[in-house]
């Protein structure tokens, strides 16, 4: 029997087959569309990850290029202590990716500072009583340079016109935290204390008290000097007498070097005292009245002429004066309550004076009381000490006082010390001249309307300050990022390309950035060996005569000379190399010479003694901070008199 399939019954199985086909299908593309949905969306995912991160990481890139670029035109800075800050203005926003700059000193921030315009020391004051104060007028009181204050809280300040401080910060001791630096004495800084550049410089606080950070300068023996009375002539009174008319040429009273137990009569002519030192051994002021008082010859290195005209009789005994070639300027030592008011029509200029190796000193006083900050051990032996005090009020106790009225000139070419006393600088007309170019380190000081832009000047040379800065950009956009950059500073570098050297760049997280370690700088500008050169004279002139290279400067030659072509007396010799130093630090640069000696660091004069000495004698050292310790330009300049010729340069990190 044959069977046949009937073709209804062929389509119902068919059509059974076909629903699990279909749901095959439908499934393996639902599985398709739902990988490719998630692999889309994976990849956006990732894309945008990958996106954030590089907004992110342009945008910290951008923010420290800023910020680098602002620090070379002096627009932005850093706080110079060791503390974190967040520079202003420094922001970058690059899709969305902010971005802040924050900046670090590496260094402790006033290593580098080599003379400052004011110290107020405070001794002798209550907690109470202002330290810095301005009074009338309405233009800015300008101290240029670094500033240093025992204490900045409310009542150290008495401000009516403002003061600038320009090119410098403002250190303050402050010990009114639970440990030094822990409180927020810099928010009580008066609104009319202004800092010029104001995003470079401010306030910082430093732990040590003013007797750590600043010495006593070098005094010489006074006790040789002769007992002089300041109001008899030499003619009339040889034994005593303290000056000499001149009567040519308008007239001046020539003083000579002394210890003057009465004040010096300069009421009513020009005066000029000699270079060399001066003591006042008296009680009473020194009154400088209708005369303008001149003292000391020319420094050379820092200034050319006179600021204040005198009389061309005065001028005569200026360019006359015998005192040494080698020495210029004069200083004046005050003992007891001795102290100077410039009153009506007076005026008073004293050059430079070197007292030992580095200090330049105008007018010091004497002290006793305390061998660490007043100098007891190096006074000589006078055995006198200055009693002046910081009073609330009164001229009468001012250690410098310049009177109210028309034509009060006073002009100081090095450093004013007296840490006890008080300074005032009185009502005078905008015409009169009133500078303290060497800075002063004074208890308290008062600014009136005298002290304008125009007429009056507190300031120093500006120190070379080379700060080490680390530069943290951080971006934020679903995560952060953040650039580091080590970078070192010159703020006063006249060339913007050679403000900024940067020793490193990375990219990090916050975390790392603040615990990874800050690479150090390579250097790579030494000298391999001293460049020598000779002169056939002692004082450098013309073109050298023999030229020679040498590992070091150790040179003997006994009674001889280094080469025929020079003599053996007589002769003088320049040693010039570049180094790269071991690191940042102080370093103790030890020089010896028979004869003369001068030391040169990157072109700033840190050693003279160019003077005839046996090499015993002519050992010196010196502590020089080195922040850059990249390319240290080392120059010494040496000079043979007769006999024995020998010279030494040798330094160390301490």
């Amino acid at each position: 029997m044959i069977f046949r399939r009937s073709k209804t019954a062929q389509r119902d199985r068919d059509s059974g087959s076909v629903l699990p086909m279909t749901l095959i299908l439908t499934t393996a593309t639902a599985v398709i569309v739902i990988a490719l949905a998630s692999y889309v969306t994976t990849n956006l995912k990732a894309g945008a990850v990958t996106q954030n991160r590089s907004d992110r990481l342009s945008a910290a890139d951008a923010g420290i290029r800023y910020a680098i670029d602002q620090l070379k035109l002096r627009n932005a800075g850093c706080i110079l202590d060791a503390q974190k800050a967040v520079l202003p203005g420094v922001q970058a926003d690059f899709n969305g990716a902010a971005a802040s700059v924050t900046c670090e000193r590496i260094t402790n921030g006033f290593e580098g500072i080599q003379a400052f315009a004011a110290v107020l020391t405070g001794e002798g004051l209550g907690p109470n009583d202002s330290l810095l104060s301005s009074q009338s007028g309405s233009n800015s009181k300008v101290l240029g340079g670094p500033v240093y204050m025992s204490r900045i809280n409310t009542s150290a300040f008495s401000l009516t016109p403002p003061v600038l401080i320009e090119d410098g910060p403002l250190l303050y001791h402050d010990t009114s935290g639970t440990t030094p630096c822990s409180s927020t004495a810099a928010s009580m800084l008066p609104s009319n204390l202004v800092f010029e550049p104001e995003l470079i410089f401010g306030p910082v606080c430093v732990s040590v008290p003013w007797t750590e950070l600043f010495t006593s300068p070098g005094v010489p023996d006074l006790t040789a000097l002769p007992v002089l009375d300041g109001s008899a002539s030499a003619a009339s009174a040889p034994g005593t007498g303290s000056y000499t008319d001149v009567s040519s040429g308008g007239g001046c009273r020539v003083f000579e070097p002394g210890r003057y137990i009465i004040p010096p009569d300069t009421r009513g002519t020009d005066s000029y005292f000699k270079t060399g030192d001066y003591v006042m051994d008296f009680a009473p002021e020194w009154e400088i009245r209708q005369s303008v008082v001149t003292a000391g010859r020319l420094n050379p290195l820092t200034t050319t002429a006179n600021e204040i005209s005198t009389s061309n009789a005065c001028l005569a005994a200026q360019s006359s004066d015998p005192a040494p070639s080698t020495e210029t300027g004069a200083t004046f030592y005050f003992t007891q309550t001795a102290r100077i008011n410039v009153a009506t029509q007076g005026s008073i200029e004293i050059h430079a004076r070197l007292q030992g190796t580095a200090d330049y000193v105008s007018f010091q006083t004497l002290c006793t009381s305390n061998a660490d900050w007043c100098g007891a051990s190096g006074d000589g032996g006078l055995g006198t000490a200055s009693m002046l005090t910081a009073p609330a009020a009164s001229s009468t106790g001012n250690f410098i006082f310049t009177d109210s009225g028309n034509n009060k000139e006073f002009v100081a070419h090095a450093l004013v010390y007296a840490p006890l006393a008080q300074v005032e600088f009185g009502n005078v007309t905008n015409t009169a001249t009133q500078r303290m170019k060497g800075g002063l380190i004074v208890s308290r000081l008062k600014l009136q309307s005298s002290a304008s832009a125009t007429n009056f000047e507190i300031a120093v040379p500006t120190s070379p300050i080379t700060a080490e800065i680390k530069l943290t950009s951080t971006a934020v956009k679903d995560g952060e990022t953040s650039v580091q950059a080590v970078v070192q500073y010159r703020p006063y570098e006249s060339s913007i390309d050679e403000r900024i050297r940067v020793n490193s760049w990375r990219v990090c997280t916050r975390s790392d950035c603040d615990q990874g370690a800050i690479p150090t700088s390579t250097c790579s500008g030494s000298d391999p060996v001293w460049s020598n050169s000779y002169y056939s004279n002692s004082n450098l002139a013309g073109l050298s005569d023999f030229v020679e290279t040498s590992a070091t400067v150790n040179e003997d030659w006994a009674t001889g000379s280094p080469n025929p072509a020079i003599p053996i007396d007589g002769f003088s010799g320049k040693f010039e190399r570049t180094v790269d130093l071991p690191g940042s630090g102080t370093y103790r640069f030890t020089v010896g010479s028979d004869d003369g000696q001068r030391l040169y660091i990157d072109a700033v004069l840190v050693l003279d003694d160019w003077a005839t000495q046996d090499y015993s004698t002519g050992t010196n050292t010196v502590d020089i901070v080195i922040t850059d310790p990249c390319s240290v330009d080392i120059r010494l300049e040496y000079f043979e008199n007769t006999s024995q010729a020998q010279v030494s340069l040798d330094w160390a990190k301490l």
